[in-house]
């Protein structure tokens, strides 16, 4: 049987740029993610919401006109202003109530991206060049990221174009900048910290379900341990920096709603009185920063090594 020698071949293919690699990781996820039904139910519920609000938008815009065509509209008349007025706190409210579903979404979607990669000993695959730990954490992240942009950029951004298209006042895209910039603004703050975070907990297990049910605990029993540090830090010198209501810090989802409320200028209930801004922006960077540093150590591709 003849023997071939078969020695170094260059590789034949085409280089991908630097810049873009992460790319391949990140179709695997989003393929990963959408596979399942409850994101794609999750995604059309949003889509009902989007829907409502742009009916409320053409509305508000041609209320005058639909009031001579149809006849009941005349008796809403008492709440014309409610109807008619197009602000930022307009935003907010959809904003609120898609960042419900952000809260399962990340869950879904998050979990097991990384807990799986672990269970199956894949990183040291993933992580050997070209790619490097950068690369593998933008491409899971995009599982996680895609899915919240669908459900609050994405929309968003389409309301604040069709106010302008339905108004024929194509200069109200600039000169309502401060809305369009408490959009990008509160879109990124969700699109980011909530990937870091389920990004962080799937690393620290090799099992997804752990990893849902450590952000369940974390969502869930954030209320719970703000009332034992709050009973903890009663009559003490740090009462009146770290009261109660500033320990809301220590819950993602509080952190969210009270920017939420400081960048679309809405109605600051009575629940996040006393909770300052500053107080949810350093809750943001300590939840962003403690997750970042749990990937810079769980996510190497020396892992396999036990």
């Amino acid at each position: 049987m003849p023997i071939y020698d078969q020695g170094y071949r260059r590789w034949e293919g085409r280089y991908e740029p630097r810049g873009v690699r992460w790319l391949i990781i990140a179709q695997d996820s989003l393929r990963h993610v959408f596979r399942g039904k409850p994101i794609k139910v999750l995604l059309g519920i949003g889509m009902l919401v989007f829907l409502m609000w742009t009916a409320r938008l053409y509305i508000s815009v041609n209320f005058d006109t639909l009031v001579e065509r149809l006849p009941f509209l005349p008796h809403v008349e008492p709440i014309r202003e409610a109807l008619t007025t197009i602000n930022a706190r307009f935003y907010g409210d959809f904003m609120r109530i898609e960042c419900g579903f952000v809260v399962f979404i990340v869950f879904i979607a998050g979990s097991a991206l990384i807990a799986d990669d672990r269970r199956n000993r894949a990183l040291s695959l993933y992580l050997s060049k070209p790619l490097s730990r950068v690369d593998y954490l933008f491409g899971k992240g995009a599982g996680v990221a895609m899915p919240i942009a669908c459900l609050t950029l994405v929309p968003c951004l389409l309301l604040y174009l069709l106010h302008a298209m339905f108004t024929d006042r194509w200069s109200l895209l600039f000169r309502n900048a401060e809305i369009l910039t408490a959009i990008l603004v509160y879109s990124m703050i969700l699109m980011i910290s909530g990937t870091v975070v389920i990004l962080a907990i799937s690393s620290l297990t090799k099992q997804g379900r752990y990893a849902s049910l450590g952000y369940i605990v974390l969502v869930v029993g954030a209320p719970i341990l703000q009332s034992i540090l709050q009973e903890t830090l009663r009559r003490t010198p740090l009462e009146g920096s770290l009261g109660s209501p500033n320990l809301k810090m220590i819950s993602l989802v509080s952190v969210w709603q009270r920017l939420q409320i400081a960048l679309f200028d809405m109605e600051l209930t009575r629940e996040y009185r006393g909770f300052g801004t500053g107080w949810a922006v350093v809750g943001l960077v300590l939840f962003i920063g403690v997750s970042l540093w749990i990937l810079h150590k769980r996510v190497r591709a020396l892992d396999i090594v036990e």
